[in-house]
């Protein structure tokens, strides 16, 4: 799942850079490329991913755009657990969430955006020679901003509270 996921964000950076000449229309296509922590609430964990995205924007009127997204991740960085005195490495084999963002534009460059999402991942936890991977997956709500500081590529800060989980985002948008 790894390889396909790092595919994935090779072949958007790849489709993007193809979209040297833009001009934007009510309807195009997004691509990303971004880094998130994963968060858990019962368990003092924090774990980092590397995170590709495709996604259409729908200009519904001059403000305001629905945006319908795939996102899908591979973990990069671990995080060391201590349950009952046994110390456990924590990490993010895969993640995959689908939203729609709400997006409003603010000004010109600036703006916000709420987002229902479902996602799903696999974690990882082993010590010495035992280890185990569990998948989940969860409905979350999100909110976030972005601004646009060259036509059509932005950078966005989003976070999204998942039941025992809450995921923070940074990332870079361009056109496909």
């Amino acid at each position: 799942m790894k390889r396909v996921c790092a595919g994935f964000i090779v072949a958007v950076c790849a489709v993007s850079a193809s979209a040297a000449d833009y001009s934007e229309s009510p309807n195009h296509q997004i691509g990303g490329l971004g880094f998130m922590t994963l968060e858990g609430d019962d368990v003092d964990y924090t774990i980092g991913a590397l995170v590709g995205s495709i996604a259409s924007k729908h200009r519904v009127s001059n403000r305001f755009s629905l945006v319908p997204e795939l996102r899908l991740g591979i973990g990069l960085d671990d995080d060391k657990v201590i349950v009952e005195n046994t110390s456990v490495d924590v990490e993010l084999e895969y993640f995959a969430a689908l939203s729609v963002k709400a997006q409003l534009d603010v000004t010109e460059h600036l703006y916000l955006f709420a987002n229902p999402t479902y996602a799903y991942s696999s974690v990882k936890g082993s010590s010495g020679d035992i280890s185990l991977s569990d998948s989940d997956s969860a409905f979350a709500i999100g909110a976030g901003a972005g601004y646009e500081f060259y036509r059509g590529v932005s950078a966005e800060l989003s976070y999204e509270k998942f039941s025992d989980a809450s995921v923070t985002s940074l990332g870079l948008k361009f056109p496909m």
